[in-house]
């Protein structure tokens, strides 16, 4: 028509189908009593169900001879099964799983236009890919089919009668059951093979081939669908291919429709991705869970997993981004994401991975009241560890948890908040209620107790030596000094050798002493005697090197892998 910008024209046994620019795709067909009462037989009875498993004619219009359907799909990036198949044929191990379920839909779709009974085409042009619905892939055009002969078909295109089985194609009656298991076995073996013809045979000699049944040796599909599993899918292979074969024969397997369900249970993208997985094809594993994250809604998609193999895979930036899609009111998105966020810190350079963690933190901020004290905890840690926001971090935990321990966490976090700040009278004092808290305990809070007792007395020692430091009073030195031998002699019970905590114990005891001989404490010699004596009987005189003794003492964070631990996040 004037003005139209046409992309694709295809004959059809009844019209012609012309894909127009702007994803809209135009039927042209005969006008009659017949094909005007179909189509409006098709838009009365698939009403209700046509949003869910049908494109119908969004538009319908006479003019002189032609009946005109427009179909507006409504996404605009689509395209038929047969100029999808080249991608299909290229990476069918990825692709598979998503074929397994476009055989379901065709099963159930061909079931719903024979229960309206409404005769639709269904073939590689009218079956519509949409790679990027999140509502599933696959939708079928519904394109009317009356009136039509052999004749009518030898002029359409391969690609409209491609899936019809010989005896339709000679305008003899046929089953719906029948035809779908024709329909999907060609779908199958186009995936699988590329083409069910011989390369040599012409496209004008196909038609009557078709007309006989003769298709390129099955013995292919058996390869095909085993080159496309798993290698340890031995039996689900041997399933999928059986089928496959049979459906092409001229009467199909009466159960043919079960053994489809079950194969589509066992071929699930969750299940083909975490296998191939388990045998090392990353990038299979990952291409088969992105096809289905496209194509899925959100809440069933294993974003979790997705994450772990887009990690694995060296996109960082989509392995958190498959973690925040998986955030939802629960605790186990939000713990996720916490898990993928401290991956990220520890495992990229500081420049890269920071606009990405405030993008995780932006993530749990949109979850408003409904982040729970656990998801608090855990972002209040990372931004103040990773993004050094203390002040956010700690506004983030200012309400009290509701379980103890969550509220001895909260207490660790606040303290190492507050003497990162230099805010020594608030970390000594919240460092004095989390050891009670904790010693209040029952088994005064096990191994985690003790480690949390060792790390806050080493907070208060620092706090102790900064009150020192910052109002010139020797009076704190006592207490900084027994405060980091207490939490010294703790951690030969809870920590490796090589925990950072003991070697910044053992700094800051050094320059306990130093300060004490700044000062001009009377008993300064004392004190150095004692904290070289102290360490010398500890094993730990050697700990440091004069060098380091000489540069500031860390403030180490306390090991979240043990207080905040997470899947495989540092």
């Amino acid at each position: 028509m004037p003005g139209t910008n046409i992309t694709t024209h295809v004959p059809l046994p009844l019209g012609e189908l012309t894909e127009l620019e702007g994803g809209r795709v135009r039927v042209v067909m005969p006008l009659n009593a017949r094909t005007r009462g179909l189509v409006q037989s098709i838009v009365e009875r698939l009403d209700g169900v046509a949003a869910e498993w049908f494109w119908v004619p969004s538009h319908v219009d006479e003019m002189g001879t032609q009946l005109i359907l427009d179909y507006a799909l409504e996404k605009e990036h689509h395209m038929s099964f047969a100029a999808a198949l080249p991608r299909f044929a290229a990476k069918p191990s990825v692709h598979l799983p998503e074929l397994v379920e476009l055989a379901r839909y065709l099963e159930a779709a061909i079931r719903i236009l024979e229960r309206v009974e409404v005769s639709a085409l269904i073939s590689p042009m009218s079956l519509r890919y949409c790679p990027d619905r999140d509502e599933g892939a696959w939708r079928l055009m519904v394109v009317p089919l009356v009136d039509v002969g052999v004749g009518e078909w030898a002029r359409a295109a391969q690609e409209a009668w491609m899936w019809t089985p010989a005896k339709a194609l000679l305008g003899k009656s046929t089953s719906a059951s029948s035809s779908g298991a024709y329909a999907i076995g060609v779908m199958l073996a186009s995936a699988l093979l590329g083409d069910v013809f011989p390369p040599h045979v012409a496209r004008s000699h196909r038609f009557k081939r078709a007309l006989r049944g003769w298709l390129t040796g099955t013995a292919g599909i058996n390869r095909g669908v085993i080159d496309a599993l798993p290698s340890s899918f031995n039996d689900e292979a041997a399933a999928l291919s059986a089928l496959a074969v049979s459906l092409l024969e001229p009467s199909p397997p009466s159960d043919w429709a079960q053994q489809l369900v079950q194969i589509h249970e066992q071929l699930g993208p969750y299940r083909t991705a975490v296998r191939w997985e388990y045998e090392g094809k990353i990038d299979v594993a990952r291409g088969v869970l992105e096809r289905f994250a496209a194509t899925a809604p959100k809440q069933h998609v294993p974003w979790d997993v997705l994450s772990r193999l887009r990690g694995r895979d060296q996109d960082y930036g989509g392995a958190l981004q498959a973690a925040i899609d998986a955030v939802g009111a629960d605790e186990e998105g939000v713990r996720e994401l916490a898990a993928v966020t401290r991956r990220l810190a520890h495992s990229r350079p500081p420049e890269e991975c920071k606009p990405m963690i405030e993008k995780a933190v932006a993530a749990v901020d949109a979850l408003g009241a409904k982040l729970g004290d656990l998801g608090r905890l855990h972002f209040a840690h990372i931004e103040a560890r990773y993004l050094g926001k203390t002040e956010s971090a700690m506004h983030r935990v200012h309400p009290t948890c509701k379980e103890p321990w969550n509220n001895v966490l909260r207490g660790v976090i606040l303290a190492r908040c507050h003497a990162a700040r230099s805010e020594w009278a608030h970390a000594a004092r919240i460092c004095k209620e989390t050891r009670a808290s904790v010693e209040a305990m029952e088994f005064s809070g096990g191994q985690l107790g003790k480690y949390v007792v060792a790390y806050v007395d080493y907070l208060d020692g620092v706090a102790h030596y900064g009150a020192t430091s910052q109002y010139n009073d020797p009076g704190y030195l006592a207490d900084a000094f027994s405060r980091i031998t207490s939490s010294l002699d703790a951690t030969a019970q809870v920590c490796d050798a090589s925990d950072p905590l003991i070697e910044a114990n053992v700094h800051w005891l050094y320059w306990i002493g130093d300060l004490a001989n700044r000062l001009d404490v009377p008993e300064a010699k004392a004190i150095r005697t004692g904290i070289s004596a102290y360490l010398s009987a500890s094993g730990m005189a050697t700990r440091i090197s004069e060098q380091q003794r000489r540069e500031t003492p860390p403030l180490v964070w306390y090991d979240a892998s043990r207080l905040l631990a997470l899947s495989g996040a540092p």
